[in-house]
């Protein structure tokens, strides 16, 4: 595990200890350190641990994913020792470097210069992560945004529609949705619209003309976007037949 503030390790090693299980902590175990931020097109990373130096580059942009990245490579390293020979240096360096995610810090462009970015971010660390993500960038956006009742909607939304130049709430196409109308009242009036479907809310964000559209707060409503994207504009390929084409080229 990847965890750096004190009351949250303590709270993990007092789980940990309680089912009897190993723990692994990464700032203690590896040294990480981000070479190049590529931005939209992902990132270079020079991971020291125990074992190995490995000079990644991953295809996924943030800190959290370079984090991620280090945890997989360290837990590849484990198995590798327990008798997974084909976990090799060079498979773990291939491996990090095919590694995509359809849906999270995922750009679609579209025509006339304006793109798309869609993230499942659904909880506040999440939100944080994309917010950050945006800020370091100093990116101008819009927002489409939708929930289901069971999320920490007063967490998420705020730290993202703080800096958004428009919001837009639907609501995702699950029974378990929040009421766009219910989250509104959350955000100061006069740049807020509320469209309860997910179709006319993309058109209605899009009429906008934003530079940047960011869909976010639901995995559901990132699928059915990511859908819509595709009928309309081709783009982005399918997840699945990106996922499956991975493991088969892997395999």
């Amino acid at each position: 595990i990847w965890v750096e503030r004190p009351e949250a390790r303590r709270a993990i090693e007092e789980v940990a200890a309680a089912v009897g299980a190993d723990l692994l902590l990464g700032p203690e175990t590896a040294r990480l350190e981000i070479v190049e931020d590529r931005g939209w097109e992902g990132q270079r990373l020079n991971l020291q641990t125990a074992e190995n130096r490995y000079q990644l580059s991953l295809l996924l942009g943030g800190y959290h994913q370079a984090k991620n990245a280090a945890l997989a490579v360290l837990g590849a390293e484990i198995l590798a020792g327990r008798g997974w020979e084909r976990l090799d240096h060079e498979a773990i360096v291939a491996g990090a470097g095919g590694s995509r995610w359809p849906g999270r810090l995922e750009r679609v462009d579209l025509p006339g210069g304006r793109s798309v970015l869609l993230d499942v971010a659904h909880n506040p660390d999440g939100a944080e992560a994309l917010a950050r993500f945006l800020d370091r960038r100093e990116l101008t956006y819009d927002l489409l945004f939708g929930v289901l009742a069971d999320k920490d909607v007063g967490e998420i939304l705020p730290v993202l529609a703080a800096k958004a130049r428009r919001v837009t709430l639907t609501s995702p196409h699950s029974h378990r949705a929040l009421p766009p109308e219910e989250i509104e009242r959350l955000l100061p009036a006069g740049r807020v619209d509320v469209v309860p479907a997910a179709p006319p809310a993309l058109d209605s964000a899009l009429a906008g003309d934003p530079e940047l559209l960011v869909v976010c707060g639901s995995v559901y409503l990132v699928g059915e976007i990511r859908e819509l994207l595709r009928e309309r504009f081709g783009a982005p390929s399918p997840a699945v037949s990106d996922l499956g084409d991975s493991h088969q080229r892997a395999s």
